[in-house]
């Protein structure tokens, strides 16, 4: 009987532990809607001006109206460089970020220090993509399109990814439960990344135009 009423104590306590350890779970887990490409409803482009990139090989459309600029160095100044290794379109001053964040590099994606992750599938190296801070969440991964190229994309509410640009530009006092779009595609030596608010009607739209030339080639 003594053996008995160990084992039921014992059981207890481990299902406390459990409970317990459930509640203090980080909030990442939730389940968010994923992005798709576009969203919502799409501003007018004819009067819209084309980017050309050649490092990356992509074009995109914006209104480069003064107001809405591309911002392609690294001291962030305006420029019209073409091979420019990130860029930054300016969007609706409301937006947080105000910054849609456009950049590349090596893989796995965003500089991600462990060597085992090499080893992974882009879609898994995508997954495991560090959010700041620990009360961040995420959505699944899931297969998005730009154009005719395929990628992975996902959505971070009350966080970010510190890469891509845009980051710099969040005002964190009211990021609370507002959603930051991440979106990367591989290429022939490496990936691309976009980043932008999820409310924003400007980066829906310029996302719309964005495509890589190889792909309409």
């Amino acid at each position: 009987m003594r053996d008995l009423l160990s084992f039921v104590v014992a059981v207890g306590l481990l299902t406390a532990v459990i409970c317990l350890l459930l509640l203090q779970r980080p909030m990442s887990w939730l389940p968010i809607s994923p992005p798709f490409v576009p969203e919502g409803t799409l501003l007018p482009t004819i009067e819209w001006k084309e980017y050309k990139n050649t490092r990356y090989g992509f074009t995109l459309k914006n209104p480069q109206d003064g107001l809405h600029r591309i911002i392609t160095d690294e001291q962030y100044q305006i420029t019209d460089d073409p091979s420019a290794v990130g860029m930054l379109v300016e969007l609706e001053p409301s937006s947080n970020p105000n910054k849609l964040g456009i950049s590349g590099g090596s893989l796995p994606p965003c500089a991600l220090p462990d060597p085992r992750l090499a080893g992974l599938t882009f879609e898994k190296q995508v997954e495991q993509i560090p959010i700041f801070p620990d009360t961040a969440r995420r959505s699944k991964v899931i297969p998005v399109t730009a154009g005719e190229r395929s990628g992975y994309g996902l959505v971070v509410r009350s966080g970010y990814v510190q890469c891509g640009g845009s980051h710099i530009y969040i005002d964190e006092v009211q990021l609370a439960e507002n959603e930051i779009v991440y979106l990367f595609f591989k290429t022939s030596d490496g990936y691309v990344s976009i980043d932008y608010p999820r409310d924003s009607q400007m980066a829906q739209t310029i996302v719309s135009t964005f495509k890589f030339v190889a792909d309409s080639e």
